[in-house]
């Protein structure tokens, strides 16, 4: 009986153990629970980043304790009273419908007002043939000309307008004069004049439409009528900054409509930092309803220590043998590599132009107006060494044709491709100005 009596003491003591032991497992679960809620030691490092986060979460809950008052909020949130509301989903989509539908038929509107009016005064002064009577844009009276880039020639009466988050004038329109524009030129005189009647037009668009904003005329002599007036923004050392209509996306889509442009580079110029700001120039006119491509047109050589120099030519965009959208990805992704390419190689511009060709008639494109613009310095070279011997320095251009005749192209049944060339031109260096 004894016996029995301490077996029984020993196996409940072991028992009492092995609850305490799992006891302890447990807390120490609980309170670790997942990964990095165990405590660390302040001192060590994994203590120091621990204590970090805790300041960081005490100084979040102060903050939106003290910033938001986020016990009011959510005292007033469980006080306030909600209804249960059954809307019909059709019904709210023919409303939206219709006030989206309403709200561009406005601008339509004052947009063919605008077009109608400039029609209207353009032929009346250029018809008519009246003459200017002056010599310089600065004797035009205030009632014609108030000028953004000049704070004499700003109106009087700028006041400060939040909907436009600047001052503006109500009652005046003002001129943008692009810089390279000569001020004094008898068609800049003559712009700023005949587009002063389009005044009325604008106050009138005001009138039936609260809601508009900017309305502005460029005109093909670089300028701008904007209104409401106000003045133009400045850079960081306090110029106003440059705006040229023409160059805009929304002018040249208007002028020109839906387009595939191919820009060839001349790769191995001399003065390719041109060439590539003309590249970049173009894509920044070019909207989404264009298609582009950037092809960078060079050819491999021997150099004057005999040593091989690999070049060849290749396609910018990420599709190589299609035209792309000139959606603002696309505009992006093409001048992140015109600004990488770096000059080299000879030239080799037959390939480019093949290429070029091959691009237009690719699919997708616009498949209405083709055009190809080709950026070169105008000088033929193919390197100092190739495998037959020496070639003494560069071969100038040949006004032999070396490319594919558009009289050729002509026969296809594809849109016929406009040639443009540009050429970064020395002083007194005789290049010739185009291609056909």
């Amino acid at each position: 009986m004894d016996v029995d009596v301490e077996l029984n003491s020993a196996n409940a003591r072991n028992l009492v153990f092995i609850i305490v032991m799992i006891a302890t497992v447990i807390m120490m679960d609980v309170s670790a629970r997942f990964p990095g809620e165990e405590k660390h030691e302040m001192g060590t490092l994994e203590g120091d980043v621990q204590n970090w986060a805790i300041l960081i979460q005490n100084y979040i809950l102060q903050l939106a304790s003290d910033g938001i008052k986020r016990d009011y909020s959510q005292t007033y949130l469980d006080q306030a009273n909600y209804t249960f509301e059954v809307r019909n989903g059709e019904d709210i989509v023919n409303q939206v419908k219709d006030d989206l539908g309403e709200y561009f038929k406005k601008k339509k509107r004052a947009a063919q007002r605008l077009a109608k009016k400039i029609q209207e005064i353009y032929d009346e002064f250029f018809l008519q043939n009246k003459t200017l009577g002056v010599e310089k844009i600065s004797e035009l009276d205030s009632s014609v000309y108030y000028d953004s880039d000049i704070p004499k020639r700003l109106p009087n009466d700028l006041t400060f307008i939040p909907y436009f988050k600047q001052e503006v004038s109500w009652n005046h329109s003002t001129i943008k004069i692009a810089d390279e524009v000569p001020r004094d030129d008898n068609t800049t005189i003559s712009s700023v004049i005949f587009t002063a009647g389009l005044e009325e037009v604008f106050k009138q668009n005001k009138r039936e439409d609260p809601l508009i904003r900017w309305q502005y005329f460029g005109s093909t002599s670089g300028i701008v009528r904007i209104y409401p007036g106000r003045e133009w923004s400045t850079n960081f050392a306090g110029f106003y900054n440059d705006y040229d209509p023409r160059l805009r996306p929304w002018y040249i889509a208007a002028t020109s409509g839906p387009k595939d442009v191919v820009i060839i580079l001349d790769c191995r110029g001399q003065k390719f930092t041109i060439a590539q700001a003309v590249a970049k120039t173009v894509i920044n006119t070019l909207t989404k309803q264009d298609y582009v491509n950037v092809i960078c047109a060079r050819a491999s050589h021997w150099d004057e220590v005999g040593k091989w120099k690999f070049f060849q030519t290749s396609v910018l965009s990420c599709q190589e043998n299609n035209m792309v959208p000139a959606t603002t990805a696309h505009r992006k992704d093409l001048i992140e590599k015109i600004e990488k390419l770096k000059p080299g190689g000879t030239s080799e511009l037959e390939k480019g132009f093949e290429k070029a060709y091959e691009l237009l008639r690719s699919v997708p494109r616009t498949g209405c107006q083709s055009i190809i613009i080709f950026a070169t310095d105008g000088k033929d070279t193919d390197g100092y060494y190739t495998r037959s011997g020496y070639v003494p320095g560069p071969n100038y251009w040949s006004k032999d044709p070396i490319f594919i005749p558009i009289s050729q192209l002509e026969q296809d049944k594809d849109a016929k491709p406009e040639e443009f060339q540009i050429i970064m031109k020395n002083m007194r260096e005789d290049l010739p100005l185009c291609i056909s």
